[in-house]
């Protein structure tokens, strides 16, 4: 699963995060390998990609991009893709 976000998450209102994490969690239960794409805006130590580390991405991995940026990923994307497929 590709999740290209900014990092923060907003639904529900209260208690987003933690459903955030809670949906990451069951997803990977069921075997689905998250990719994480931080859309930066911040520094590379922000809580955001902090959070996408430790609570979404299925191997710590999280790709750092803007927008104008975001069709360059393609290549590394495929190639974590097809790594974490022949594991």
């Amino acid at each position: 699963m590709l999740v290209i976000t900014d990092g923060a998450p907003s639904v529900p209102e209260f208690g987003a995060e933690e459903a955030a994490a809670d949906a990451a969690t069951n997803a990977k239960d069921q075997d689905t390998f998250i990719i994480p794409v931080f859309i930066e805006e911040g520094t590379a130590q922000s809580p955001e990609l902090s959070f996408l580390r430790n609570s979404i991405s299925s191997d710590g991995e999280v790709f750092t991009t803007s927008f104008a940026d975001l069709v360059n990923l393609q290549v590394s994307i495929s190639n974590q893709i097809t790594c974490k497929n022949l594991v």
